[in-house]
């Protein structure tokens, strides 16, 4: 009788049976490193069902150990992802934060130097071109307040009414009371952040902006409430 996956050669007149053994394929090439350790927990689960004595002859308690050895690198390996992914998020925020802060500083060098290259140079800055003055800036415009999520936080937002010029935020609780304006701080951009302020209290804000050729008049009063 000749079984399947038996092959047939003929010696001599004889008739020899060689026995042909079959492969198994476990389904790790090209699989993702998760797929394959769902590969070994899949099997591992199958030797678990094993007799004892088959069991100790395979070393399945050793084999379990190099599974589970594997399974702690992987959980490692994703939890650095996410710390890194975490640190490049902040590493952009800094960055970000970094750029503002030395852009501000050299406009601000800027307006000290009335722009002229030589006083520009002296101070450290690199001059590109010919700056064309633009004239005194208007007012900012269309200034808005708002709470953020974050306890004692008010957004500003507004519209510039020049490029390269600076922005000076002041915050007053009456805005009837000209010395009880405080400065918040400055900034390039159309938007700055006000923080550590007392939540529930009505802030009152206003802002002009500063270029070489002089500072605006003041911005419209916008309020708001911290969280």
């Amino acid at each position: 009788m000749i079984w399947l996956g038996q092959t047939i050669k003929v010696i001599a007149g004889h008739v020899e049976v060689i026995m042909k053994r079959k492969n198994f394929k476990l389904g790790f090439r090209n699989a993702s490193a998760a797929k394959q350790l769902e590969i070994c927990d899949t099997h591992l689960a199958r030797f678990a069902q094993l007799p004892t004595a088959t069991q100790s002859d395979m070393d399945l308690a050793g084999v379990q150990a190099v599974v589970a050895t594997a399974h702690a690198s992987r959980q490692c390996i994703q939890q650095l992802r996410v710390q890194l992914k975490h640190e490049i998020t902040g590493h952009r925020t800094h960055l970000r934060a970094a750029r503002e802060a030395v852009s501000y500083a050299c406009l601000h060098l800027l307006v000290q130097t009335n722009a002229e290259p030589l006083a520009m140079t002296a101070a450290g800055l690199t001059v590109r071109k010919d700056w064309q003055k633009v004239g005194l800036p208007a007012a900012p415009q269309t200034l808005t307040a708002r709470a953020t999520k974050f306890s004692g936080e008010i957004r500003l937002d507004w519209k510039r009414s020049v490029r390269r010029c600076l922005f000076h935020v002041q915050f007053n609780t009456n805005p009837l009371n000209e010395k009880g304006w405080r400065i918040a701080g400055g900034t390039r951009a159309q938007s700055y952040t006000v923080p550590d302020l007392v939540p529930g209290k009505l802030y009152y804000f206003r802002i002009r902006a500063e270029n070489i050729a002089g500072k605006s008049p003041w911005s419209n009063l916008t309020s708001a409430r911290a969280v």
